[in-house]
């Protein structure tokens, strides 16, 4: 106080001094009467080994007071050691630790969410006299200490008399003789609805005993080793002992959902590691291998199809509570009608032991009836129907989940999940423009390929009306050399009833048409007899307009004159007969 007094003596521009003052009130370990942390302020253990302050688990929206081991990484699952109740703080500008008399206040916007209790008390009933002037000191055992500022050896509150979920060396289990308080861990799952306790077990015959009870039915009795705890109070307590020279505050006791283990931090693999685990293996507890974890017919840990080990590298070291994660998330969105709309699926686990636990009862008929049902929640994991049971649902998470080797088995259908919303949609776009794409693309080379047709097919008639006339008789190729000009049959130009007509080339050049029939024998001589019956001279030919008047019987036409190269087809052929005759 001295200090702080003197410092405000001097003299300073009135900004200069207020931030001086709050680097020098809160670069400490205590907190003098009338005074508290604020927002993200903190105190700092005297060597530096923990801070206290407001601080959010994971990606909580909330902020709690708790102890942090300072220097450690948050993202390797370092512990908070919460306490106040575990208090939410919603608004963490607005939020206070504050030290009134002899009690500490946690505020929020000038409101008290909650306020410690003094020794003996009774919760503040007169029968400790109040000292003069309490301090708040934290330790570099992570204790926080309400304790009297002329006799430091008075301790009127300690946050070691209220952990959560996990407990420091040097701090207790079971009875304080001092505070009177019984101290127990507790493991509170908000998302999952679960919840397990650790207590020293009444029965203290059995030295060093505890009771593990999950969510009032799964009660575990265990011995802690003796190197771990050392028994205090005839039994009625336990003292959790530094297990290895050195190490420091980098180990705890941690209480998970059914199970606890002595963690210390491995500096060679940047992890904390366990120690010592209870239970030691998954027959023993339903939450052994975590959520969406399942216990092998053989002892051992897996994840159920369509999850994986939500830890992989702490699965690599026999720590399974962290349990298992969707390899896909589900798709699924509550809309104003509290109706699902979901992209989801089900595997069948056909070869359980039992159902899991924790099942909630649906009034839905049929398996049908029971998948739907399942659906239509959000938070909705799995369901089981059975003719005798009904339908029966399990909500957010799965435990419990043991394989069997032999028969009798359960079975029941696990949700899986799916792409998310996101990369479903973004999906479904690709797909639109893929095919918006695709079409334009077959558009476009369809409209090029008809220009390229209709050009060429200009060409080929230019080239034909700018072609000299074969002189005399119609000529006959044969079909080697018919071959040749089309380039065996590759530039097709289109195709009728009786065959494909192709592009060709005869020598001159000339640019010519050439129809290949479908079929051989009689059609090929009806074809060139066709062709070699046309007449020698053009105005021996009818117009089109004669022929369909011709055809129409309103124009009488004589007979034209045999052509030259149709009697050389009949003399050749008689020619031919008679030779054979001969």
């Amino acid at each position: 106080m001295e200090a702080v007094k003197r410092v405000c003596l001097l003299s300073r521009p009135p900004l200069a001094t207020f931030f001086f003052l709050v680097a020098a009130a809160f670069a400490r370990d205590t907190i003098l009467p009338g005074e508290g942390i604020y927002g993200n302020q903190t105190l700092v253990s005297r060597n530096g080994v923990f801070d206290l302050g407001f601080f959010s688990p994971g990606t909580d929206i909330y902020h709690f007071l708790g102890v942090q081991i300072r220097n450690m990484p948050r993202n390797a699952g370092t512990p908070t050691f919460w306490f106040g109740d575990r208090v939410y703080i919603s608004d963490l500008p607005s939020a206070a630790l504050q030290l009134f008399g002899d009690r500490l206040y946690i505020t929020e916007n000038g409101t008290n969410l909650w306020w410690s209790s003094v020794a003996g008390a009774g919760g503040g009933d007169g029968s400790v006299p109040a000292p003069a002037s309490a301090v708040a000191v934290l330790l570099d055992s992570g204790n926080l200490v309400v304790r009297d500022q002329a006799n430091s050896s008075q301790v009127l509150w300690q946050s070691f008399d209220y952990p959560g979920d996990a407990l420091l060396p040097g701090a207790r289990l079971g009875l304080d003789g001092d505070t009177g308080n019984n101290v127990s861990l507790t493991y509170t799952n908000t998302n999952s609805w679960h919840n397990s306790s650790l207590s020293v077990d009444p029965d203290q015959r059995r030295r060093n005993g505890f009771v593990l009870a999950t969510d009032g039915w799964e009660v575990l009795r265990g011995t802690f080793p003796e190197w771990m705890v050392s028994s205090q109070d005839n039994g009625s307590s336990l003292l959790l002992l530094k297990t290895r020279p050195g190490a420091g505050m980098a180990e705890h006791l941690q209480l998970h959902l059914g199970q606890v283990s002595l963690r210390s931090w491995s500096s060679s693999g940047g992890c904390w590691v366990a120690r010592w685990t209870f239970p030691s293996d998954c027959k023993s507890s339903a939450f052994f291998c975590g959520r969406f974890g399942a216990c092998t017919s053989n002892g051992t840990c897996g994840c159920v199809d369509g999850f994986e080990p939500s830890n992989p590298s702490e699965w690599q070291r026999g720590y399974f509570v962290s349990g298992c994660s969707r390899s896909l998330p589900l798709s699924c969105t509550a809309n104003s009608g509290l109706t699902a709309e979901h992209d989801n699926s089900f595997v069948l686990l056909d070869n359980l032991q039992r159902l899991p636990y924790n099942s909630q009862n649906d009034t839905a008929e049929g398996d049908k009836g029971c998948r739907e049902a399942c659906l239509s929640k959000c938070y909705c994991v799995a369901y089981a129907y059975d003719d005798d049971s009904g339908c029966k649902l399990w909500y957010n998470y799965l435990y419990n989940v043991n394989f069997a080797a032999t028969p009798p088995f359960s079975k029941v259908y696990i949700r899986l999940g799916s792409e998310l919303g996101a990369q479903k949609d973004s999906k479904t776009t690709g797909i639109v423009f893929m095919v918006v794409g695709l079409t334009a693309t077959a558009s476009v080379i369809l409209i090029l390929a008809l220009v390229w047709r209709y050009r060429n097919r200009r060409a080929l008639f230019a080239t034909c009306r700018n072609s000299q006339e074969v002189e005399g008789s119609l000529a006959v190729y044969p079909y080697a050399q018919v071959k040749r000009a089309t380039r065996n049959f590759s530039d097709k130009l289109g195709e009728g009833g009786f065959g494909c007509v192709f592009r060709g080339t005869m020598p001159g050049p000339t640019v010519v048409a050439v129809k290949r029939l479908k079929g051989f024998g009689q059609a090929d001589k009806q074809f060139r007899a066709e062709v070699q019956t046309l007449g020698d001279e053009e105005n021996d030919r009818p117009s089109m307009a004669q022929v369909v008047c011709m055809l129409e019987g309103v124009l009488d036409t004589g007979i034209p004159p045999v052509p030259s190269s149709f009697m050389n087809l009949i003399e050749g052929d008689n020619s031919s007969t008679s030779s054979e005759e001969g």
